[in-house]
């Protein structure tokens, strides 16, 4: 039986310096099992009347990132192995089109002092990303559905030899009751191996300003239960 817990606290600010200037930041310390870290950004944005054409830039989250939740969130704490293949924050500059219920984007950042580069393009339910990064010759393609009820992520990543393919699904089993099933699930498709498969179920709750969830799930890579507890505030 092992035991493990995971204490995150974090704050995210948004100033509106101009009618077209906005500037964005936040910052994370993390402490899983002993271990710490710290997740922080800052950005200025440029933006026209709605925001349908903008330019940021600074240490942001990328296009491929933003389909990973807000490390100061409450999903951030709760990340699942599927969404955390995603590359996350870089230092660039991203520049986006909003064409009605459309999103149109790109991104070039430095990470390990090599560009990278982001596309994507979206609709209300329908989120398509794609990466190329220098260092390691990641090419990555992924596509997030969101019905509001279902939330599908799927990953196909290339890093030389090494292919992978990653998903995370979850669902309402009772939306009355908060009870949702989950799964995560990786394959090594160059080795037609299974490295990563989560099932399980989870109940969210929420009393006055702490919200939080209960979860109890079998990895199959462990061939083992796992219980959580979580609670944010």
């Amino acid at each position: 039986m092992e035991s493990n817990y995971n204490f995150r606290v974090g704050a995210q600010a948004t100033w509106q310096a101009l009618p077209w200037l906005k500037a964005k930041g936040f910052a994370v310390y993390d402490r899983n099992a002993g271990t710490d870290k710290t997740i922080n950004s800052f950005s200025l944005k440029i933006h026209s009347a709605g925001e349908k054409l903008s330019l940021e830039f600074g240490q942001i989250p990328t296009l491929s990132s933003e389909s990973r939740p807000l490390p100061p969130s409450a999903d951030g704490q709760f990340e699942t192995w599927g969404q955390s293949t995603l590359p996350g924050i870089a230092l660039g500059a991203k520049a986006t089109v909003k064409l009605n219920d459309m999103v149109f984007g790109v991104d070039a950042n430095v990470r390990n002092d090599k560009p990278e580069y982001h596309l994507k393009i979206a609709s209300s339910s329908l989120i398509m990303t794609s990466c190329y990064s220098v260092w390691n010759e990641r090419i990555q393609v992924a596509g997030v559905y969101n019905s509001g009820s279902i939330y599908s992520l799927n990953v196909f990543e290339n890093i030389g030899k090494s292919n992978l393919f990653a998903n995370s699904t979850n669902f309402p089993v009772s939306k009355k009751n908060g009870i949702f099933f989950y799964s995560d699930f990786g394959w090594q498709i160059d080795q037609n191996k299974i490295i990563r498969w989560e099932l399980g179920l989870f109940k969210t709750f929420q009393a006055g300003p702490i919200k939080g969830l209960f979860a109890l799930s079998y990895v199959l890579e462990k061939k083992g239960v796992n219980a959580y507890f979580f609670i944010h505030i």
